[in-house]
Protein backbone atom coordinates (compact mmCIF):
# COMPACT_ATOMS: atom_id res chain seq x y z
CA UNK A 1 0.00 0.00 0.00
CA UNK A 2 1.27 3.38 -1.08
CA UNK A 3 0.76 6.39 1.19
CA UNK A 4 1.02 9.97 -0.95
CA UNK A 5 1.65 12.51 1.56
CA UNK A 6 0.19 16.16 0.86
CA UNK A 7 2.46 19.12 1.69
CA UNK A 8 0.74 22.20 2.27
CA UNK A 9 2.98 25.02 1.62
CA UNK A 10 2.20 28.74 3.25
CA UNK A 11 1.36 31.20 1.10
CA UNK A 12 3.10 34.30 1.34
CA UNK A 13 1.07 37.85 1.71
CA UNK A 14 2.04 40.53 -0.32
CA UNK A 15 3.75 42.56 2.82
CA UNK A 16 5.69 39.45 3.65
CA UNK A 17 6.63 39.46 0.13
CA UNK A 18 7.74 43.00 -0.06
CA UNK A 19 9.55 42.27 3.31
CA UNK A 20 11.55 39.87 1.27
CA UNK A 21 12.38 41.75 -1.75
CA UNK A 22 13.34 44.80 1.31
CA UNK A 23 15.64 42.55 2.83
CA UNK A 24 17.33 42.13 -0.74
CA UNK A 25 17.44 45.60 -1.39
CA UNK A 26 19.18 45.94 2.15
CA UNK A 27 21.78 43.08 1.29
CA UNK A 28 22.68 45.19 -2.39
CA UNK A 29 22.68 48.39 -0.95
CA UNK A 30 25.09 47.14 1.60
CA UNK A 31 27.41 45.98 -0.69
CA UNK A 32 27.11 48.83 -3.13
CA UNK A 33 24.95 46.44 -5.92
CA UNK A 34 22.47 49.66 -6.76
CA UNK A 35 21.45 47.79 -9.93
CA UNK A 36 20.34 44.96 -7.97
CA UNK A 37 18.85 47.46 -4.69
CA UNK A 38 16.69 49.12 -7.59
CA UNK A 39 15.12 46.61 -8.95
CA UNK A 40 14.62 44.47 -5.55
CA UNK A 41 13.21 47.64 -3.69
CA UNK A 42 11.13 48.48 -6.67
CA UNK A 43 9.96 45.38 -6.42
CA UNK A 44 9.32 45.80 -2.91
CA UNK A 45 7.03 49.03 -3.61
CA UNK A 46 4.91 46.82 -6.40
CA UNK A 47 4.14 44.30 -4.29
CA UNK A 48 3.37 47.08 -1.59
CA UNK A 49 2.53 50.22 -2.63
CA UNK A 50 2.49 51.66 1.31
CA UNK A 51 6.14 50.49 1.99
CA UNK A 52 7.29 53.66 2.93
CA UNK A 53 10.54 52.55 4.31
CA UNK A 54 11.41 51.08 0.80
CA UNK A 55 10.69 54.24 -1.14
CA UNK A 56 13.34 55.80 1.02
CA UNK A 57 16.24 53.05 -0.01
CA UNK A 58 14.84 52.99 -3.20
CA UNK A 59 15.71 56.61 -3.05
CA UNK A 60 19.15 55.83 -1.66
CA UNK A 61 19.75 53.55 -4.30
CA UNK A 62 19.08 56.24 -7.46
CA UNK A 63 20.85 58.73 -5.19
CA UNK A 64 24.24 56.50 -5.33
CA UNK A 65 23.87 56.49 -8.72
CA UNK A 66 23.62 59.98 -9.13
CA UNK A 67 19.94 59.97 -10.09
CA UNK A 68 18.83 62.84 -8.38
CA UNK A 69 15.46 63.38 -9.51
CA UNK A 70 14.29 59.75 -8.95
CA UNK A 71 15.77 59.63 -5.35
CA UNK A 72 13.87 62.76 -5.25
CA UNK A 73 10.41 61.19 -6.27
CA UNK A 74 10.88 58.51 -4.09
CA UNK A 75 11.99 59.89 -0.50
CA UNK A 76 9.05 62.37 -1.42
CA UNK A 77 6.99 58.96 -1.76
CA UNK A 78 8.35 58.07 1.68
CA UNK A 79 7.27 61.07 3.80
CA UNK A 80 4.14 60.97 2.07
CA UNK A 81 3.34 57.81 3.49
CA UNK A 82 5.39 58.33 6.66
CA UNK A 83 5.82 61.86 7.80
CA UNK A 84 7.64 60.60 10.77
CA UNK A 85 10.37 58.76 8.88
CA UNK A 86 13.32 61.06 10.08
CA UNK A 87 16.26 59.11 7.94
CA UNK A 88 14.12 60.03 4.57
CA UNK A 89 14.49 64.33 5.26
CA UNK A 90 18.18 64.09 5.89
CA UNK A 91 18.22 61.92 2.47
CA UNK A 92 16.07 64.60 0.85
CA UNK A 93 18.45 67.56 1.77
CA UNK A 94 21.24 65.52 0.75
CA UNK A 95 20.36 65.77 -2.38
CA UNK A 96 18.86 69.29 -2.44
CA UNK A 97 22.51 69.82 -0.97
CA UNK A 98 24.06 68.33 -3.83
CA UNK A 99 22.27 70.54 -5.77
CA UNK A 100 23.08 73.63 -3.95
CA UNK A 101 19.50 74.04 -3.12
CA UNK A 102 20.17 74.64 0.39
CA UNK A 103 17.26 76.54 1.26
CA UNK A 104 14.89 73.09 0.65
CA UNK A 105 17.56 71.30 2.55
CA UNK A 106 16.75 73.85 5.54
CA UNK A 107 13.36 73.04 5.22
CA UNK A 108 14.05 69.31 5.08
CA UNK A 109 16.29 69.83 8.19
CA UNK A 110 13.31 71.62 10.30
CA UNK A 111 10.96 68.93 9.41
CA UNK A 112 13.46 66.64 10.88
CA UNK A 113 13.53 68.57 13.95
CA UNK A 114 9.56 69.04 13.82
CA UNK A 115 9.38 64.86 14.76
CA UNK A 116 12.62 64.85 16.71
CA UNK A 117 13.33 68.38 18.76
CA UNK A 118 16.18 66.11 20.60
CA UNK A 119 18.12 65.38 17.58
CA UNK A 120 21.60 66.96 17.48
CA UNK A 121 22.30 65.80 13.89
CA UNK A 122 19.30 67.78 12.58
CA UNK A 123 20.21 70.66 14.39
CA UNK A 124 24.32 70.29 13.21
CA UNK A 125 22.80 69.74 9.17
CA UNK A 126 20.76 72.96 9.39
CA UNK A 127 23.56 75.18 10.82
CA UNK A 128 26.16 73.71 7.99
CA UNK A 129 23.01 74.93 5.32
CA UNK A 130 22.42 78.05 6.65
CA UNK A 131 26.49 78.69 6.80
CA UNK A 132 26.30 77.46 3.02
CA UNK A 133 24.15 80.55 2.78
CA UNK A 134 25.80 82.89 4.70
CA UNK A 135 23.11 83.44 7.24
CA UNK A 136 25.52 83.31 10.22
CA UNK A 137 23.27 84.44 12.39
CA UNK A 138 20.89 81.81 11.81
CA UNK A 139 23.80 79.09 11.60
CA UNK A 140 24.96 80.28 14.86
CA UNK A 141 21.61 79.37 16.65
CA UNK A 142 21.36 75.86 15.32
CA UNK A 143 24.52 74.86 15.99
CA UNK A 144 24.11 76.40 19.39
CA UNK A 145 21.25 73.88 19.56
CA UNK A 146 23.49 70.99 17.98
CA UNK A 147 26.12 71.28 20.70
CA UNK A 148 23.32 71.72 23.36
CA UNK A 149 22.38 68.68 23.23
CA UNK A 150 25.85 67.29 21.76
CA UNK A 151 29.05 69.13 23.52
CA UNK A 152 31.43 66.93 21.89
CA UNK A 153 30.33 67.73 18.29
CA UNK A 154 33.74 69.00 16.83
CA UNK A 155 31.96 70.11 13.78
CA UNK A 156 29.40 72.21 15.21
CA UNK A 157 31.89 74.19 16.98
CA UNK A 158 34.56 74.86 14.42
CA UNK A 159 31.53 76.19 12.28
CA UNK A 160 30.27 78.47 15.04
CA UNK A 161 33.54 79.81 15.56
CA UNK A 162 33.54 80.27 11.52
CA UNK A 163 30.36 81.96 11.67
CA UNK A 164 31.50 84.17 14.33
CA UNK A 165 34.70 85.14 12.89
CA UNK A 166 32.47 86.01 9.85
CA UNK A 167 30.70 88.74 11.96
CA UNK A 168 33.74 89.97 12.88
CA UNK A 169 33.10 88.58 16.60
CA UNK A 170 36.54 87.67 17.36
CA UNK A 171 36.05 86.97 20.97
CA UNK A 172 33.19 84.74 20.55
CA UNK A 173 34.77 83.39 17.66
CA UNK A 174 37.97 82.06 19.88
CA UNK A 175 35.59 80.81 22.66
CA UNK A 176 34.35 78.10 19.76
CA UNK A 177 37.23 76.92 18.04
CA UNK A 178 39.01 76.85 21.68
CA UNK A 179 36.45 74.23 22.11
CA UNK A 180 36.93 72.98 18.89
CA UNK A 181 40.43 72.35 19.20
CA UNK A 182 39.97 70.92 23.10
CA UNK A 183 37.87 67.95 21.30
CA UNK A 184 40.35 68.03 18.44
CA UNK A 185 43.65 69.31 19.32
CA UNK A 186 45.71 68.36 16.53
CA UNK A 187 43.42 69.54 13.85
CA UNK A 188 45.61 71.97 11.63
CA UNK A 189 42.45 73.71 10.53
CA UNK A 190 40.76 74.43 13.56
CA UNK A 191 44.37 75.30 15.24
CA UNK A 192 44.63 77.68 12.22
CA UNK A 193 41.43 79.62 12.99
CA UNK A 194 42.17 79.87 16.56
CA UNK A 195 45.62 81.86 15.89
CA UNK A 196 43.51 84.01 13.53
CA UNK A 197 41.33 84.76 16.21
CA UNK A 198 43.67 85.40 19.24
CA UNK A 199 45.19 87.10 16.52
CA UNK A 200 42.72 89.85 15.68
CA UNK A 201 41.85 90.33 19.47
CA UNK A 202 45.53 91.64 20.41
CA UNK A 203 46.43 87.68 22.36
CA UNK A 204 49.74 87.65 20.46
CA UNK A 205 51.44 85.06 22.42
CA UNK A 206 48.72 82.75 22.36
CA UNK A 207 48.51 83.11 18.39
CA UNK A 208 52.12 82.06 18.45
CA UNK A 209 51.48 79.19 20.50
CA UNK A 210 48.63 77.80 18.30
CA UNK A 211 50.38 78.62 15.13
CA UNK A 212 53.74 76.37 16.83
CA UNK A 213 50.77 73.54 17.01
CA UNK A 214 49.99 73.75 12.95
CA UNK A 215 53.34 73.47 12.16
CA UNK A 216 54.24 70.69 14.12
CA UNK A 217 52.02 68.82 11.52
CA UNK A 218 52.34 71.10 8.84
CA UNK A 219 55.98 72.46 8.82
CA UNK A 220 55.20 74.39 5.67
CA UNK A 221 51.86 75.70 6.33
CA UNK A 222 52.43 79.78 5.10
CA UNK A 223 49.52 80.81 6.97
CA UNK A 224 51.25 79.72 10.24
CA UNK A 225 54.73 80.56 9.26
CA UNK A 226 53.54 84.38 8.07
CA UNK A 227 51.84 85.29 11.34
CA UNK A 228 54.45 83.83 13.75
CA UNK A 229 56.56 86.41 12.47
CA UNK A 230 53.85 89.10 12.31
CA UNK A 231 52.82 88.09 15.57
CA UNK A 232 56.23 88.70 17.26
CA UNK A 233 56.47 92.04 15.55
CA UNK A 234 53.41 92.86 17.02
CA UNK A 235 54.86 91.93 20.22
CA UNK A 236 58.12 94.34 19.62
CA UNK A 237 60.42 90.97 19.13
CA UNK A 238 61.70 92.73 15.35
CA UNK A 239 64.86 89.53 15.75
CA UNK A 240 62.49 86.68 15.98
CA UNK A 241 60.10 88.88 13.18
CA UNK A 242 62.72 88.94 11.06
CA UNK A 243 63.69 85.15 11.53
CA UNK A 244 60.26 83.78 11.19
CA UNK A 245 59.55 86.10 7.79
CA UNK A 246 63.23 84.79 6.96
CA UNK A 247 61.79 80.78 7.18
CA UNK A 248 58.44 81.58 5.84
CA UNK A 249 59.88 83.17 3.20
CA UNK A 250 62.27 80.05 2.20
CA UNK A 251 59.75 77.19 3.19
CA UNK A 252 56.04 78.37 2.58
CA UNK A 253 53.52 77.21 0.83
CA UNK A 254 50.32 78.46 -0.68
CA UNK A 255 50.84 82.17 0.44
CA UNK A 256 49.70 84.37 -2.12
CA UNK A 257 50.85 87.05 -4.24
CA UNK A 258 49.75 89.88 -1.93
CA UNK A 259 51.30 88.01 1.19
CA UNK A 260 54.46 87.41 -0.62
CA UNK A 261 54.97 90.67 -1.75
CA UNK A 262 54.56 92.05 1.99
CA UNK A 263 56.68 88.87 3.47
CA UNK A 264 59.29 90.76 1.22
CA UNK A 265 58.44 94.33 2.07
CA UNK A 266 58.97 93.20 6.16
CA UNK A 267 62.01 91.38 5.61
CA UNK A 268 63.74 94.44 3.83
CA UNK A 269 62.26 96.67 6.95
CA UNK A 270 63.09 94.46 9.53
CA UNK A 271 66.70 94.25 8.48
CA UNK A 272 66.98 97.68 7.88
CA UNK A 273 65.81 98.30 11.83
CA UNK A 274 68.49 95.93 13.47
CA UNK A 275 71.13 97.21 12.10
CA UNK A 276 70.52 100.47 13.64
Amino acid sequence: MILFLSFVFPVLTNAQNAEEFYKQGLAALNTSDFATAINAFGNAVSTNPSFAEAYNKLGMAYYFTGNNSAALENYNRAVKLKPQLIETYFNLANVYGRQKQHSMAIECYKQAIKYDSSNAYAYNQLGMAYFSLKNFEASVLALANAVRINPNDVEAHQTMGDCYYHLTEYVKAVAAYEKAAKLRPNDVTICSNLGNSYKKIGEYQKAVDTYMIVLRFAPRNGNALLNIATCYEMLGNDAQALTWYERANYNYESLTAAQKKMLDSSISALRKNLKK
